[in-house]
């Protein structure tokens, strides 16, 4: 994963920027995926645990825009 593109989708995205908002989503696929294939959940299904991994990503990423902060910091 390179990180400069990653935080370059970052500030774009903080500018409003949709494309680079399911760029972003797209770059963090394949760890939502990975998490998901190795979490069981009595009552769920794959699908339903990788939306509800798409959601937390998504709440994550809407807390770090609201910080005034410049620097941005994704950990996985």
């Amino acid at each position: 994963m390179n990180y400069d593109y990653i935080e370059n989708l970052v500030r774009l995205s903080k500018t409003g920027d949709n494309h680079s908002k399911e760029k972003l989503a797209e770059e963090f696929k394949p760890f939502i995926i990975n998490i998901s294939k190795r979490t069981f959940i009595h009552g769920y299904e794959f699908e339903d645990i990788m939306n509800e991994c798409y959601k937390n990503f998504i709440q994550v990423y809407i807390s770090l825009q609201n910080r005034n902060s410049q620097i941005c910091c994704l950990c996985y």
